[in-house]
């Protein structure tokens, strides 16, 4: 895979990572017992 290709999808997709990395980092937060149950 073409480096600079690759950091351009990345710098595209790191407000997407972002926003679900805080998603799921709330969502942790809120139901800890439904984590437990998924893993």
């Amino acid at each position: 895979m073409n480096i600079i290709y690759f950091s351009l999808t990345l710098t595209k997709l790191a407000p997407f990572i972002l926003f679900v990395g805080v998603n799921v980092a709330s969502r942790k937060e809120e139901n800890t017992e439904l984590d437990k149950c998924h893993t």
